[in-house]
Order: C-alpha cells, then structure tokens, then sequence
C-alpha cells in the first residue's frame, strides 16, 4: 500500500494507490488514527487495472479525500490472505513546507563551492585563451562526486538545454516571493534563507557572463582526483548549425557547443 510519506494536505485530494496480483480482490479501505487506533473512515476502492510490461501487477486506489482532521493515520485493507496496513502519515496544512522547504536550502547551501576550490576559481584559466583569466568564484558543485559547476552540460541540441545553475537561482528567488506574498510568520526563517541562497546564485551568473558575448558554459573539474589546480574555464565560442544531411554538427571543433544566451 503506497502513500505520501510527506502526508497529505488537509483539504487537497488524498489517495493511497494498492499494489497486487490479480488474485487480490481488495474491496474496501479503512483509515485509522494511529493515536486512539480507531477507524475513522471507510470507503470502497477503485480498480485502476494494470500497467504492460509490469510484470502482472494490479493497481487499486484509496480515495479519503474527505477527511479533513488533522492527525497521524494510517491505511488498512483486507485481501482474501491477510490485512495490509500502510505506513503511518500526517495530515495537517503546510506539511510540503514543513518537512522538506529547510532540507532543500541547507542542501544547496552545502553543495556551494568553498576552499581551495573556491579559492582557484577567482583566477581560473581560460583553456583556449592564454595568458587570460577570469572571476568565476562561486556556484553550486554539480553532484556529490562532482565538482565541475554547470550553466549548461551534457546537452545534444541548442536549445532546451538543462540549464542547472540558472534555474536553481530562478526557483530560489522565486520561492522567496512566493512565501513573501502568503505573509505567514511560520516561514520568516526561510525567507531569509531562500533568499541569501538565490543571491548567492545570481551573483555567481553576473561573474559567468562573458564581456560582450554569452555565458561561459562549464567550470570543469577534469582528472580522477579533481585537484583545483586542474580546473578549467569552458565557452562556447560556436553555435550550432542545421545541415539538410545531418540534425546539426559541431562547428569549429569546439568542445563547449550549448550557447546559454
């Protein structure tokens, strides 16, 4: 039995979805407040079928939208075997940002570029312009085990790129106006948070961009041991072109071709 292990909102749609064979004929469903262990709702269960090539699985599904107390629950439903009972979840108003809004933040915040890293990205060397050097400083790191900082990477065509940094930025600051306009002292913390981190970003994306031309698309981090000695600047100094022949080539034997402007 699957449910939201964040919880459910108070008066938002709820639903469990039941996962069997085709021997299990679950007919009705039961909620139960874990506090008292009284059941407080019943409803019949919706057949959702199968999904092909899901190896025989069926699907039902347990709609309590109805209820709107606040409290800690769980589901029960009795097959022709046994009783299946789902783990134990929350229903109450602002559980999304309650239980996940401090955990992103401090998660970009732990992923921003620091030490000697940090330190050699305020003078990092152009790979393809000697003798020229730029700011860079700042950004998040790409993945745990990656410490390349990204506009733009792993893209095979000119647009609709992934564009990580920039979108981090964006949603920081965006969310920061979002929990300005609710006007809810519950999230004061984390609007002061939301924003520090989606300043931090858009600070690092005025350094990325390049004098009189685009965005510089990757701070490489090369080498197994990635040593911030061995970072280098990358930017795509070509556009994509479209050949009748071919969906598109690269240009010039550029290594960085996403053009980020």
């Amino acid at each position: 039995m699957l449910v939201d292990h964040v919880g459910y909102e108070l008066h938002a749609p709820k639903q469990a979805v039941l996962v069997g064979s085709a021997q299990d004929s679950p007919q009705e469903f039961s909620l139960v407040d874990v506090d008292t262990g009284k059941t407080v709702l019943s409803g019949k269960t919706a057949t959702a079928g199968e999904v092909k090539a899901w190896d025989g699985r069926v699907f039902w599904t347990a709609d309590f939208s109805q209820w709107q107390t606040a409290g800690h629950y769980l589901l029960q439903v009795r097959t022709k075997d046994a009783e299946v009972s789902s783990c134990a979840f929350e229903i109450n108003d602002d559980l999304l940002e309650r239980n996940t809004l401090s955990n992103v933040i401090f998660y970009f915040k732990g992923q921003r570029s620091s030490g000697l890293i940090d330190q050699a990205d305020r003078h990092l060397a152009l790979h393809d312009e000697p003798g020229r050097f730029v700011d860079v400083h700042g950004g998040w790191y790409d993945a745990t085990g990656d410490y390349g900082i990204h506009l733009s990477h792993q893209n095979p065509t000119s647009y609709f790129n992934p564009q990580q940094v920039p979108l981090v930025a964006w949603s920081l600051l965006k969310s920061y106006q979002a929990l300005l306009a609710r006007k809810d002292d519950n999230f004061s913390e984390y609007e002061r948070r939301v924003l520090d981190e989606g300043l931090y970003g858009a600070d690092f994306l005025v350094r990325m961009k390049r004098p009189n031309g685009s965005f510089f698309e990757t701070i490489a981090a090369p080498g197994k041991d990635k040593q911030a000695q061995d970072r280098a600047g990358e930017y795509d100094a070509c556009r994509w072109r479209l050949h009748a022949a071919r969906i598109s080539e690269y240009c010039g034997g550029c290594v960085s071709v996403s053009r980020c402007a």
